[in-house]
C-alpha cells in the first residue's frame, strides 16, 4: 500500500516519495505535534517523545485531515518555542577519551569483582576531579574509559586549553596512584584522544534513560586518536593543536589519521607539558598598537596621579569582551612601572579560576616577583616582609600591598569580573593609600557600598580608528583590504586582531565569507550560554531571520517564535550588548554573534523556521 503524504500548511496530498509540497513548498517532514522533534520520512512514533505521529489512516496527527478542507494552519512549524529551537545544536566541543589499562590484569590478579570495583572508584575519582578542575562535562564511563566535554553544554573561553590541560592532570595523576600501589603491584597505564570540532548537542534515549549527549563523528575521531595515542601521552588533532599551540608545546607524530568521514589524512600530535603562565604584564607585551584610546588613557592618568598623591581609588572599566579594557591597563601598568611604581596584577581570564589561582596568592606572587624575591625562599621573603614592618608569615595580601605602598605607589589590577568581590575588600585597606586598584569587568556591578572614582564604558572604536588598527597589525595590506576587515570587525579590537592573524595565516583570504575564526567563535558561544533559555532561542531565531544588514523585524519574531515576551526579551539582549534598536526593528551589534548563532540552528530547526517565513509571507534569508 502506498501512503500519501498530506502537506500540514495547505493540505495538498503528495507521493510518498516527496520531501517538499507539490503546491506550496512547504517541508513533509514529521514534526512531532507534541514536542517539535524532526522524524524521518515515514516514522509512525517520535524519536524525542515516542508519542505516534500518524492516525490509522497514516495522516500527521495534530495536522490537516481531508475533512479540513483547503487552508493554511497554525502548527508548531509557525511558532516554535525556545525549548524545540534548543532541543539540538551544533556545537563547538572538544571530546577527551582517556582509556585507563591494566584493569584487566589486575582483575586477574585479585579474582573479586567486589575489591576490583572499589579500586577502580578510588581510581575514577581523582581523574573525575580533574576534569572538573577545569569545568569539564563527564558524559560517560565506557568500561575503562572516561568520556568528557569541553565547551559543551556550557562554552568557556579556551575550552581545548582546558581539555588538554585536564588530560595531561590525568595522565599525572596515574603516576601518582601507581606510586601509592593501589592497584596491588599491577601497573595502571592511561592513553587520551582529544577531538575539537563541531558536534550535535542533542537528547539521546527515551524517557527516564534519555540524555543529552555530543553525537556525530567527532566523538569517532576522538576515539581513534586515543588508539593511536601511546601509554602515558596524549594524542591531539590539528584543531586542538591550533588552539593550545601558544601554551602548550606539542610534537608531531609520523603516524597519519584519516578523520571519520574524511579522505585526507591529518597530522597526529602528542601534547607536552604546559608552559609557565607568563606574568600579566608581561603576557600584554605583544598585544599590538593602542588606538583611538588617548581620551580613556589620560582619565586614568588623572586618576593615578591623584592616587600617587595619597588619594587611594577604585576605578572600574567596562565593556564587551574584546573591547580593550585588559589594553588599557595593561598601558597604564607599563607607563607606572617605567615611572618606578609598583604593578601588582591578577588575571581574571577564565581559565586562571580553574588553574587554582587564588586572587591574593597570585597578588602576593606579583609582588614577590616585583621585588625579585624566589617565591619558594622563605628566608628571602621573611626578610623582604620584615623589611615592610610586616610579620614572617603574614597571609593577608592587602597588608603586603598597604605596606607596600608606603615605600613606593602601587597599581594594583584586578583584570576580569571575578575578581570584583575582592575589589571593596582591599579598598577597605587601601583608603588614603598611596594605590590605585583598577578593574576590568564585561558589567558594573556593585561594590559593596564603594563608590570607584571613576567608572568608564571602554566603547568601540570609531571607523578611523578601527582602519588605523588594521594597517597597524597589516602595513602593506590594500585599502579594500583594510575597508573589509574594519567593517566587519565593527570596532572591536580584538576581532581586528583574531583577523588579521587569519589573513597573515593565510587563512583567510576573503572577508566577506560567512565564516568565523574559532576564537571569535567561542567568544560569542560564551556569550550566548550565559543567557537564559528563552532569550537565547530569540537570538538564534534572530541570527536566522537576520539578513545581511544584520536587520530583524519585530512582528517577524512575534510570527516565529512562542512562549517568549518579546517586550521584555529584546531590551535585555540589548542591555547585553547582542542585539540594539528599538520598536519594530533590531539588529545584531556584530556580524560575528548573528554567524555564531546561525550555524548553532541543526537542519530541522531551519527547516521550520523557513516554513514559518513562507507562511508569514516574508522573505527567506539569502
Amino acid at each position: 500500500m502506498i501512503e500519501s503524504r498530506w502537506c500540514a500548511h495547505c493540505g495538498v496530498e503528495n507521493l510518498p516519495h516527496r520531501n517538499y509540497c507539490r503546491q506550496c513548498g512547504s517541508s513533509l517532514e514529521l514534526r512531532c505535534p507534541g514536542c517539535g522533534f524532526s522524524n524521518r520520512l515515514g516514522d509512525r512514533y517520535c524519536g524525542g517523545c515516542g508519542e505516534p505521529l500518524l492516525d490509522d489512516e497514516g495522516r500527521p496527527l495534530g495536522h490537516w485531515s481531508p475533512e479540513d478542507g483547503l487552508r493554511t494552519v497554525t502548527t508548531p512549524a509557525d511558532a516554535v518555542t525556545p525549548s524545540q529551537v534548543l532541543a539540538a545544536e551544533n556545537r563547538l566541543a572538544s571530546i577527551v577519551k582517556a582509556d585507563l589499562s591494566g584493569f584487566t590484569a589486575m582483575s586477574e590478579l585479585l579474582g573479586d569483582p567486589e575489591e576490583v570495583t572499589v579500586i577502580m572508584n578510588q581510581v575514577f575519582d581523582p581523574l573525575v576531579a580533574c576534569v572538573r578542575r577545569y569545568d569539564g562535562y563527564i558524559d560517560n564511563y565506557a568500561g575503562d574509559m572516561i568520556i568528557s566535554f569541553f565547551g559543551t553544554p556550557a562554552c568557556q573561553e579556551d575550552s581545548a586549553e582546558r581539555a588538554v590541560r585536564a588530560a595531561l592532570e590525568m595522565r599525572d595523576e596515574v603516576d601518582r596512584l601507581n606510586s601509592r600501589n593501589i592497584s596491588h603491584g599491577v601497573e595502571l597505564g592511561i592513553s587520551t584522544g582529544i577531538a575539537t570540532g563541531f558536534g550535535l548537542w542533542s537528547q539521546v534515549g527515551f524517557g527516564a534513560n534519555s540524555k543529552k549527549t555530543i553525537s556525530g563523528e567527532l566523538g569517532d575521531y576522538a576515539a581513534l586518536l586515543e588508539k593511536y595515542a601511546e601509554r602515558g601521552t596524549v594524542g591531539i588533532c590539528p584543531d586542538t593543536f591550533e588552539r593550545v599551540m601558544h601554551v602548550i608545546p606539542a610534537e608531531e607524530q609520523e603516524a597519519r589519521v584519516h578523520r571519520p568521514g574524511e579522505t585526507a589524512e591529518l597530522p597526529l600530535y602528542f601534547a607536552g607539558d604546559p608552559q609557565p603562565r607568563l606574568p600579566w604584564l608581561q603576557s600584554q607585551e605583544q598585544r599590538g598598537p593602542l588606538v583611538g584610546r588617548q581620551e580613556i588613557l589620560e582619565r586614568l592618568r588623572v586618576v593615578w596621579r591623584r592616587a600617587e598623591g595619597g588619594h587611594g581609588a577604585l576605578v572600574v572599566l567596562t565593556g564587551e569582551p574584546g573591547v580593550g579594557k585588559t589594553r588599557l591597563l595593561a598601558e597604564l601598568a607599563a607607563e607606572v612601572r617605567k615611572a618606578g611604581g609598583a604593578v601588582f596584577a591578577a588575571s581574571g581570564r577564565p581559565l586562571s579560576n580553574s588553574l587554582g589561582d587564588d586572587v591574593r596568592r597570585e597578588l602576593r606572587h606579583a609582588m614577590l616577583e616585583a621585588a625579585e624575591i624566589d617565591s619558594n625562599d622563605t628566608e628571602a621573603r621573611a626578610s623582604w616582609l620584615a623589611s615592610l614592618g610586616l610579620p614572617p608569615r603574614s597571609p593577608e595580601v592587602t597588608d603586603w600591598i598597604t605596606a607596600s605602598a608606603k615605600q613606593r605607589p602601587c597599581l594594583v589590577v584586578l583584570d576580569g569580573a571575578d575578581w570584583l568581590a575582592e575589589a571593596p575588600a582591599l579598598l577597605s585597606e587601601l583608603a588614603g593609600s598611596r594605590a590605585l586598584v583598577a578593574v576590568a569587568a564585561r558589567d558594573a556591578v556593585d561594590l559593596g557600598g564603594y563608590t570607584p572614582a571613576l567608572t568608564l564604558e571602554v566603547p568601540l572604536l570609531s571607523p578611523a580608528a578601527a582602519a588605523e588598527l588594521v594597517r597597524g597589525h597589516l602595513p602593506s595590506a590594500e585599502d579594500g583590504l583594510v575597508d573589509a576587515l574594519w567593517r566587519w570587525s565593527e570596532g572591536n579590537p580584538l576581532y581586528v586582531r583574531e583577523l588579521c592573524a587569519q589573513v597573515r595565516g593565510g587563512a583567510l583570504t576573503d572577508p566577506t565569507v560567512r565564516t568565523l575564526p574559532w576564537r571569535l567563535l567561542e567568544l560569542s558561544d560564551c556569550a550566548v550560554d550565559r543567557l537564559p533559555e528563552a532569550e537565547r532561542g530569540l537570538l538564534l531565531v534572530a541570527a536566522f531571520v537576520a539578513g545581511e544588514d544584520l536587520r530583524v523585524d519585530q512582528a517577524t519574531l512575534g510570527a516565529l517564535l512562542g512562549g517568549v515576551d518579546l517586550a521584555t526579551a529584546l531590551p535585555r539582549l540589548q542591555a547585553a550588548r547582542l542585539l540594539r534598536g528599538e520598536g519594530e526593528t533590531w539588529e545584531f551589534v556584530h556580524r560575528a554573534m548573528a554567524l555564531a548563532c546561525r550555524s548553532r540552528l541543526v537542519d530541522s530547526v531551519r527547516a521550520t523556521l523557513r516554513d514559518g517565513l513562507r507562511v508569514a509571507g516574508e522573505r527567506l534569508p539569502v
